[in-house]
């Protein structure tokens, strides 16, 4: 107790000094004034008494001196005497000060900035309750064609899901989710909307309370069931008006009624803040979505891997010993749905979503015969974390995003350092008078590692605001710029969650801590080294600092090489991001990226899909200025997820009884049996601009009904499998005839940085049917003009509505807008890399500008000698920049190496470039080389105009 009392006592003291110094003036003079009073009795005067007294006494102000160490906390009262003379001497140089703080501001602001994204997306788990253990399904394929191991996420059927719901101890709560996109019409003009079609179990699992109403439920998983929604606060509030009797009411999307059921809480948000509405999830025959679910308290995802294997592999020896029954769509308590109406007579349906292909027959051999149906079985199931799957994507370049600031914070301690050691050389004299008057090492190395810190606490408030600005412009610009109509995804995921909490501060007070260590400690031990060696060996000393860079200033020397090296591999590395970035931009899409407006337009109930997108292109090409216009199934970039289609030159024998065929399985991309459909109009390929390189497009005179014209694409032409010339050809879809009669250029569909894979185009004017031609019944337009484009939309509109007062047109935009939307996340790590590159360099070559300015000062003496003894302008100007040259060079030739080891890193970034770019490896050394250059020359000059005299004269 006694010493926590002391302990307490300290304190006080320490925060109330003055009140401490003036109870010790007052026991002091007390003291004195009792040895005082005693002298006097025996008979000594006052001014004798009063010598005597202090005589007796001893050294005052070593007793409070004394006294101050034993009533207070020593290192607490060195630390504020330490602060109080660093700021001071800051006050005295305030250039100094601003330039450093500056500096740091930048390498810390940067730091926390990215800190608080890693933190939001790669270590905050996602916020439901036990998000943790939250997992995904992925199933492995081999496929035959020794192509190596495939991963789906998309690993099992409708049976699958129903085995390991009813068998497994280790999983629950599993179930499935996909993100959609419709449009709300029937409310005012209709409006885009992004929602997300998920099963109750799922829902279940995120531990989702409604505001209003209830969740989905198991039964509305059944078909007939599923048409009813549970819909988002914001949505309730921005696009229904809060309406409070909303509950029960009916929403029109893609041009169905879907009955609200529910309201959720403000807050709540599932998978991404984008998601407005929630649909069941309708289990297919042919589905096979990725199956998600929540781990048991008690198991690990080792465990559930292992369990789930075992299941599934148990599953598929019951189904080879007993045969594979037909799968159904699952049946609720009360009994399967009604039977739909027999489906229309009529040609075939396209190919498509409507018809999901078996595997391909064995090999690519022309002519040959489809192989029985056959489902691909995994090899394999793995269950992982669903948080890593949800920010895999923006995993490896935020890792890569960071170490680049982290090399910007680096390159800033070292600035940093170099200025320290500099002002710490010219403040020698300071320092040797202060070791001669008795002052230890270890003081002298806290004085200046105290200066540092107060510098780096300084610049790292600055730089918390700086991160804090950069935070709230990067929320804005990522919610902005992506057109997530466009189905484009975010710059990054869980983007809304970005903040600057607790847990960045910390961040931020960790590395200001730790930037204030690394840059004070080096130069304070360096110049802590300095012995009292008299003023004529510090003149000595101070006249051959720098004759030598890198020979007598080592400290100085490797900081140029740190600076420059750490520079050229982030310049490297932005380099290449941005080379990348411009061939990806520039690569030919296949179709007009100019003077191309499209649009979308959600069908009313009951509304024909051709006659409705007949009437309304003939129309719009009558309108001045529309060289053309069509419709189709989908607009190139806009959509994920492509209907593969099987293709083959002999008829697959029909079935009319028995199951649907499964979906393709994996890695089924690029093959020319599996080609992706597309459902286009007459002139649709004239408005995108794909021109027919071989045959004919489509026309009025092809025949109605069986068999219908086909288009083919190059690729899909040049893979042999339907001969060297396959204009002519008949193919089949299924048992659906079809007739190749030309072959259109290749076009970019799900990407720029995705190479054409084969492709086919049927157009179903000519077959006097409407089923299944549109997916959700929202077809796609695309006009083509010779005038500005946006100058045609308040006439699509009106005419739009002419056709059909019910709906509208949505998803405006031009191909200009598509195609960037397409391309904005490798923009945004190109220009976030430069951005950082550039700040890097910039550091760097104002330090190295800084250095030899101070080089030439300091040798100022040197200088003038040497002018004396002959030597030439030329001569020390030759001198101080081949020594700075001869730095860079080191440190040119380390960062190319360092950047050679480093940049295979980005390699999954980088389109059509190879993280060793010659050209790029080339181009960022010339740059900094040139840039370092020009500092040299700049700082250098006033030793041109050094006059000896005056330098002799210097100090």
């Amino acid at each position: 107790m006694a010493t926590f009392r002391r302990f307490l006592l300290r304190l006080v003291h320490f925060f109330q000094p003055h009140r401490a110094e003036s109870e010790l003036e007052r026991e002091l003079a007390a003291h004195l004034g009792v040895l005082e009073d005693e002298y006097k009795r025996r008979g000594l005067t006052d001014a004798e008494a009063r010598l005597a007294a202090r005589r007796a006494f001893g050294g005052v102000a070593q007793a409070k001196e004394l006294h101050r160490e034993a009533r207070s906390i020593r290192w607490l009262n060195d630390l504020r005497q330490d602060t109080r003379f660093a700021v001071r001497s800051l006050m005295r140089a305030p250039g100094f000060a601003a330039v450093v703080i500056g500096t740091l501001a930048l390498g810390i602001g940067a730091n926390t900035a990215i800190f608080s994204v890693v933190h939001a997306v790669l270590l905050r788990s996602l916020p439901y309750p036990g998000a943790d253990r939250f997992f995904k399904i992925d199933a492995q394929f081999d496929p035959d064609d020794g192509s190596g191991t495939k991963t789906s996420g998309a690993p099992g059927s409708l049976r699958d899901l129903e085995v390991l719901r009813s068998r497994a101890r280790t999983i629950s709560n599993m179930g499935t989710y996909g993100l959609m996109a419709v449009t709300l019409s029937g409310r005012g003009e209709s409006v885009h909307l992004s929602g997300v079609e998920i099963s109750p179990q799922v829902m279940a699992m995120l531990g989702a309370t409604p505001l209003m109403g209830r969740l989905l439920e198991p039964r509305e998983e059944t078909r007939g069931r599923e048409r009813v929604t549970v819909i988002s606060y914001s949505m309730w509030q921005r696009r229904l008006g809060g309406d409070d009797a909303i509950l029960g009411k009916a929403l029109v999307l893609d041009g169905m009624q879907y009955e609200v059921v529910g309201v959720m809480r403000p807050g709540f948000q599932f998978p991404n803040a984008d998601a407005e509405f929630w649909v069941p999830y309708v289990w297919g025959p042919m589905a096979r979505p990725v199956i998600v679910g929540r781990l048991s308290a008690d198991a690990s995802f080792a465990t559930a891997t292992r369990e789930v294997n075992d299941l599934m592999r148990s599953v598929q020896e019951e189904r080879r010993s007993v045969g594979t029954a037909p799968i159904g769509p699952p049946t609720s308590p009360e009994g399967p749905p009604p039977p739909g109406p027999p489906p229309p007579p009529g040609p075939p349906p396209p190919p498509g979503r409507g018809a999901g292909p078996p595997p391909p027959p064995s090999g690519n051999t022309a002519g040959a015969a489809a192989a029985p149906r056959s489902e691909p079985v995994p090899s394999r199931f793995v269950v992982v974390s669903l948080h890593g799957e949800l920010i895999a994507s923006a995993r490896t370049p935020l890792v890569i995003l960071s170490g680049a600031v982290g090399f910007v914070l680096l390159i800033a301690c070292v600035n940093v350092g170099g200025l320290l050691l500099a002002r710490n050389i010219g403040r020698e004299r300071e320092i040797w008078v202060r070791l001669t008057l008795g002052a230890n090492r270890s003081r002298i190395v806290q004085q200046l590692v105290t200066e540092s810190m107060l510098l780096t606490l300084v610049g790292g408030f600055a730089g918390v605001w700086l991160a804090e600005t950069g935070v709230r412009w990067l929320r804005v610009f990522g919610a902005a710029m992506p057109r997530q109509d466009l189905s484009a995804s975010s710059i990054v995921p869980r983007l809304h969650e970005v903040d600057v909490d607790g847990t960045v501060l910390l961040f931020a007070l960790g590395i200001s801590v730790a930037a204030g260590l690394a840059c004070g400690l080096a130069p304070a031990f360096w110049q802590s080294r300095l012995e009292a060696r008299g003023e004529l060996a510090r003149e000595a000393r101070s006249s051959a600092v720098g004759s030598n860079l890198l020979r007598r200033s080592r400290g100085r020397a490797l900081v140029v090489v740190m600076q420059i090296g750490m520079a050229v591999v982030l310049l490297l590395a932005s380099g290449l991001l941005i080379r990348s970035f411009l061939k990806l931009s520039s690569v030919n899409p296949g179709y007009a990226t100019t003077r191309v407006l499209t649009f979308q337009v959600p069908l009313s109930p009951n509304q024909s899909a051709l006659k409705f997108s007949a009437d309304l292109i003939a129309r719009i090409q009558a309108l001045p200025g529309v060289r053309a216009a069509g419709y189709a199934d989908h607009l190139p970039l806009t959509r994920g997820n492509f209907g593969h289609v099987p293709l083959s030159t002999r008829s697959a024998p029909s079935q009319s009884i028995g199951p649907p065929p499964p979906p393709p399985p994996p890695g089924i991309n690029g093959r020319p049996d599996f080609p992706v459909a597309h459902i286009v109009s007459r002139d649709f390929l004239a408005a995108l601009g794909i021109a027919v390189v071989e045959g004919r497009g489509f026309s009025d005179a092809d025949p109605v009904g069986r068999p219908h014209s086909l288009l083919i694409n190059r690729t899909l032409a040049r893979s042999g499998m339907l001969g060297d010339h396959p204009v002519g050809t008949r193919v089949y879809t299924e048992d659906a005839p079809w007739d190749i009669t030309g072959i259109v250029e290749d076009a970019r569909d799900t990407g720029l940085a995705d190479p054409p894979g084969p492709e086919i185009f049927a157009s179903l004017e000519r077959s006097g049917t409407d089923d299944t031609l549109f997916p959700h019944s929202s077809p796609y337009f695309a006009v083509r003009t010779d005038i500005p484009p946006a100058t045609l939309i308040p006439a699509i509109r009106r005419i739009v509505s002419e056709v059909d007062p019910r709906t509208a047109p949505d998803r405006i935009a031009t191909m200009e807008e598509i195609i960037s939307n397409s391309i904005l996340q490798p923009r945004f790590y190109a220009g976030m890399f430069g951005l950082f590159a550039l700040i890097a360099g910039t550091l760097a070559v104002v330090g190295i500008y800084g250095g030899i300015a101070f080089a030439v000062k300091s040798r100022t003496r040197e200088i003038g000698i040497r002018m004396a003894l002959g030597a030439s302008t030329y001569q020390v100007f030759r001198t101080i920049v081949g020594d700075m040259l001869l730095l860079a060079a080191v440190g040119i030739t380390a960062g190319v190496a360092g950047g050679a080891m480093l940049t295979r890193y980005l390699q999954q970034m980088l389109f059509d470039l190879t993280p060793l770019d010659p050209a790029v490896f080339i181009a960022m050394p010339v740059v900094l080389a040139s840039a370092v250059l020009g500092a040299a020359l700049l700082s250098a000059r006033p030793a041109l105009t050094v006059a000896p005299l005056a330098a002799l004269r210097h100090e």
